[in-house]
């Protein structure tokens, strides 16, 4: 059902769909406005990829009975994730902008498909930029040079703000394009 996806959205959604990227909310609805969490970003960032590697183990909070067990598992092994502190995931805390940011751009850029540096000065493109992590300003960077992402008005990113079901799917219909 595409009447609760947001217009911008509607492209990134269906694309990634057809791909097996992103799931509905088995309810009939995509559930835009919805917030994401970090398991269930992790599997979309992973199945985006391709990447199906063995993997031997996983974080302690990531057990064999949860439906994002192997793509976790997967980033794990290749890198793309150490969780929290190295043992934990946290896979039921919601993901922010700059996580996602962060994340995505280690993924891509492992890829070959982002550059690893961004030039861009954060604290002159948004009113907030100087409230992005240090771990996450490349990261920001990179993807809103590369139009990935953007921010808000009236010119802020709200680096901590939660990242919504629509925002992850119009960015990965990004990434996927490229």
């Amino acid at each position: 059902d595409k009447a609760d996806i947001a217009a911008y959205a509607l492209d990134g959604v269906t694309r990634l769909s057809n791909a097996g990227i992103i799931n509905g909310m088995g309810d009939g609805s995509f559930g835009c406005s919805r917030q994401v969490t970090r398991a269930d970003f992790m599997v979309m960032l992973v199945r985006l990829t391709k990447q199906n590697v063995p993997f031997n183990g996983n974080f302690d909070d990531v057990t064999e009975d949860k439906y994002y067990y192997k793509e976790i598992g997967i980033a794990k092994a290749l890198g793309f994730t150490k969780g929290r502190d190295g043992k934990l995931f946290d896979p039921q805390g919601l993901i922010t902008r700059e996580d996602m940011a962060t994340l995505a751009h280690r993924v891509m850029s492992r890829q070959g498909k982002l550059p690893e540096k961004g030039s861009t000065d954060l604290d002159k493109k948004f009113k907030d930029g100087n409230q992005v992590a240090d771990y996450a300003k490349n990261a920001v960077s990179v993807l809103v040079e590369k139009g990935i992402l953007q921010g808000y008005e009236p010119g802020e990113f709200l680096p901590r703000g939660n990242a919504t079901r629509a925002e992850c799917a119009v960015m990965l219909e990004k990434i996927m394009g490229m």
